[in-house]
């Protein structure tokens, strides 16, 4: 996927939760999803990106490989 394509998909999830009304894990998932892809293509390596919140059961653990291979833990 082309950078442009990707810094796209960044500024739609970022524009999902900024206009939205309430919490959106999901949308901050794919936030997440965006950023690692797009440091993935920047570094040519793996980036793994783990978010999570104290008390909370809901978190963001994903690895991101080059070339849109992505794996969820």
């Amino acid at each position: 996927m082309s950078d442009i394509s990707l810094k796209r998909q960044l500024a739609e999830a970022t524009r999902r939760v900024v206009n939205g009304r309430g919490p959106d894990v999901e949308g901050f998932g794919l936030i997440c999803a965006a950023l690692g892809e797009l440091l993935g293509q920047w570094t040519g390596q793996e980036v793994r990106i783990l978010i999570c919140a104290e008390g909370q059961s809901e978190a963001v653990d994903m690895t991101k490989k080059p070339g849109n291979a992505a794996k969820e833990h």
